[in-house]
């Protein structure tokens, strides 16, 4: 359930965090830390 779930929502959040990125630096580097765990996994 997680597994699916987070994959359809991770393109949205992928969106939102994209936008947020330009706004606030310090979210973007947790966006890039949490892109590298779901890489690593």
């Amino acid at each position: 359930m997680k597994r699916k779930g987070a994959r359809k929502t991770s393109k949205k959040r992928i969106l939102i965090k994209q936008v947020s990125f330009k706004k606030s630096p310090r979210y973007s580097f947790h966006f890039c830390l949490k892109l590298s765990l779901v890489i690593a996994d």
